[in-house]
């Protein structure tokens, strides 16, 4: 697909207007060398024995609840995490610097503005990884995704490098009482998981917090301590938002890095739905097709190997290899699926 084809898809939004990077008027970026990431210097987080969690159940959410995009029932009962140390003040420090990077700035940066063409003094980064070796480290360590693993109590993995780092940033302003949530109520439809973690001091903001809805409409609302602070949310099953700053001296900037289960064997129901409207398609795309091959090509060939051994022991069962070339079948039609442009956007939220 065109960037041309990109910029139409940029267009066809629901509720906001994305307008494409090159219309965006830069903030002053850093010029300063982003440093190495180093997990002793830029890491804060400690293995602990006892997360304070929530369930869905807790939230009066079923397991079984599809009222997301994918039509995907949760993975396992747990909703979300109070807030826990992942980043030092080094950290932060580094991972500003990342995001204000000129190659970041110059690449990554989109403005969201309201239906009427409106500025919402909101911005995100989108694809930062691919420009930032510092962003692209520290989400791959091992020590972050232990981190997340651990919060979540299921082994996790970034969906795609396209998905790590990006990042939503709410200018201060004094009319923003009457502007809606930074990132809209929604549920997520391309991962099961995200991590998000606080790079503004949230006690220089007023709101800020992330909130999530209730079935029965009350919101839960989480603040963040400290800078560097970060939860983890099982947003595919979650309607959830970044509430607006409404007062204060800060801005708000948070970072959302989206996960999957580690077993490639767990189903993974994400689309592209929620995000392609934001992203460079041609990266999103061949990203997708890539990982979703991968996936594939190692199913195939743990199956082929397996048929094998039956066949050779004479102990082949026709109705269980085709049942499982129905689900590589099915698994690849989901992919071809998602490469296609015609997307229902009021399907994202």
């Amino acid at each position: 697909m065109s960037l041309a084809s990109n910029d139409m898809l940029l267009k066809r939004v629901y509720r906001k207007v994305c307008v494409p990077l090159s219309e965006v008027q830069a903030a002053a970026p850093s010029a300063g060398p982003v440093e190495q990431f180093s997990p002793a210097l830029h890491l804060a987080y400690r293995p602990r024995a006892q997360f304070y969690r929530h369930s869905l159940t807790e939230m009066g959410i079923s397991p079984d609840s599809r009222q997301n995009a994918s039509n995907a029932p949760a993975l396992c009962d747990f909703a979300v995490t109070e807030p826990f140390s992942l980043l030092s003040p080094a950290g932060v420090k580094a991972m500003r610097q990342a995001v204000e990077s000129v190659d970041v700035q110059a690449n990554c940066k989109i403005l969201i503005k309201a239906d009427d063409g409106a500025p919402l003094n909101h911005w995100q980064i989108r694809g930062p990884a691919k420009y930032s070796k510092f962003i692209k480290d520290l989400w791959s360590s091992p020590e972050v995704n232990a981190a997340v693993s651990d919060a979540a109590q299921l082994r996790l993995k970034p969906t795609m490098a396209y998905e790590m780092g990006h990042t939503n940033v709410q200018l201060p302003e004094e009319h923003l009482c009457s502007e809606p949530p930074v990132d809209s109520w929604h549920y997520d439809a391309n991962c099961p998981f995200v991590a998000i973690v606080m790079l503004s001091d949230p006690a220089d903001m007023v709101g800020g917090e992330t909130a999530i809805m209730r079935p029965d409409g009350s919101v839960f609302r989480i603040r963040y301590p400290a800078a560097g602070w970060a939860i983890v949310l099982q947003g595919m099953n979650v309607k959830h938002c970044g509430t607006p700053v409404t007062g204060g001296r800060g801005e708000r900037m948070s970072m959302v890095t989206s996960y999957q289960a580690a077993d490639d064997n767990i189903p993974y129901h994400g689309t592209l739905r929620g995000v392609r409207i934001i992203s460079e398609v041609n990266e999103l795309y061949g990203e997708w097709t890539v990982s979703r091959l991968r996936v594939l090509a190692a199913k195939a060939s743990a199956l082929a190997e397996k048929v094998e051994k039956e066949r050779l022991a004479e102990k082949f069962d026709l109705d269980q290899t085709v049942l499982a070339c129905q689900q590589l079948a099915d698994y690849h039609a989901h992919t071809m699926r998602e490469l296609s442009p015609e997307t229902e956007v009021s399907d994202i939220f």
